[in-house]
């Protein structure tokens, strides 16, 4: 038997330093011995377990501090060997992008809460308006008419209140203080 039909049949897990591992593959899979198959299955978790992990104290991802929540859980699952490095880089990278969008989607959120409060306010100011006028003219409807002199016409004479220590004035043929009563 040839050295290379040897290996062939070897576990294919590599160490830390790039060693491949000597023993024989497991009879039922396909490249790794009996004991790095049980050490692989066992650091693999349950990718719902994992999930819940991950997403623990999270929200929605909304806020800076739900994204700040999701990276600790992240880098404590990678601490654990539980998560794939490469996954983590790639989960750390789209925090990243949910962190940059944050400060955008919040001004828009502000600017939209602004003109809504912009609405209701000139709304207000409106029905207020309209209440004003509306009371104005039930006061103009209520108050006694006013009689109009047509120009060209006498104003009829009223005669003056006597103040009392003053000589009377002589009256002319329209005065306004007499008038009006200004006397």
């Amino acid at each position: 038997m040839s050295h290379h039909s040897q290996s062939d049949r070897h576990c294919l897990h590599l160490n830390a330093r790039g060693r491949r591992c000597r023993m024989l593959r497991a009879p039922d899979h396909e490249s790794l011995c009996a004991h790095h198959l049980q050490r692989s299955s066992a650091a693999q978790p349950d990718q719902e377990t994992l999930a819940a992990e991950l997403l623990d104290s999270t929200g929605d991802l909304t806020s800076a501090s739900e994204v700040n929540a999701f990276l600790g859980n992240l880098v404590r699952q990678l601490a654990r060997k539980r998560i794939d490095r490469k996954d983590a880089i790639a989960l750390a990278y789209m925090s990243q992008l949910l962190l940059n969008s944050l400060l955008p989607l919040e001004k828009q959120l502000e600017a939209e809460r602004r003109a809504a409060s912009n609405r209701a306010l000139q709304q207000r100011m409106e029905e207020g308006r309209a209440a004003y006028l509306a009371q104005q003219a039930a006061a103009r409807a209520q108050a006694p008419q006013q009689i109009s002199i047509p120009p060209g016409s006498v104003a009829p004479q009223v005669p003056a209140a006597p103040n009392p220590g003053l000589p009377p004035r002589p009256k002319t043929y329209f005065d306004v203080r007499t008038c009006f009563d200004l006397g």
